[in-house]
């Protein structure tokens, strides 16, 4: 029997340990960098994102890095794989999960998705993953928080706004390479080549820690 622990915070924090990433608030001791010096600092961290690969946090867990501005973990349950978000458009995410399969070399059915939340990035390849566990015959659960929905709705209201702010945030108007070297938590923002209008339809919900049988 199967025991999904949706903590995937965990799994989370553990990716950015295993990598030696620290994204805490650097010191205020420290003088401000010169712009040559940001620049600088702006290209070693590409490096983290760039070529996109996939990062063996431990056994049994996978993480996909750089392939969008989300990452896509795989954790390997008893004959069954798990998937922790899913990236930010259906095409990214596909790749990263072939990707992800690929590496494990764990060709298990997919019998669960987790989504911590509902920004897209972490949400938008859903649909493309259950389009193909559907024909393949695979039974996917999907576990999202009890708030989840109406806030991914609630965001959809606010749409034309939210990009504009989205846009500012992570610097889709500058010029790649030259003014944009990365966007911080990844290396770019990736686009859809359709526009995400889907609403996640989770089989179940949680409000806190709590475990889920099958």
């Amino acid at each position: 029997m199967k025991r999904i622990l949706l903590c995937a915070s965990v799994f989370l924090s553990l990716c950015q340990s295993s990598l030696g990433l620290g994204f805490a608030t650097p010191s205020t001791d420290l003088p401000p960098l010169s712009v040559a010096e940001a620049e600088s600092y702006q290209h070693n961290h590409s490096g983290i994102f760039i070529p996109p690969h996939i990062v063996h946090v431990t056994t049994g867990v996978y993480s996909a890095v750089g392939y969008a501005l989300g990452n896509m973990i795989l954790v390997e349950a008893n004959n069954a794989v798990i998937i922790i978000d899913t990236t930010e458009t259906a095409e990214d995410g596909w790749i990263a999960y072939q990707a992800l399969r690929n590496a494990s070399q764990n060709y298990h059915p997919l019998v669960a998705i987790i989504i911590t939340h509902f920004h897209t990035d972490h949400y938008g390849g859903t649909f493309r993953l259950l389009e193909d566990a559907e024909e393949r015959g695979w039974s996917v659960n999907l576990y999202t928080h009890s708030t989840t929905v109406a806030e991914q709705k609630r965001l959809d209201q606010v749409a034309v706004l939210g990009v504009a702010r989205a846009a500012r945030q992570f610097g889709q108007v500058l010029l790649p390479e030259i003014e944009r070297i990365n966007v911080g938590i990844g290396y770019s923002y990736k686009q859809a080549n359709s526009i995400l209008n889907q609403t996640l339809n989770p089989t179940h919900v949680y409000d806190d820690r709590q475990f889920f049988k099958e």
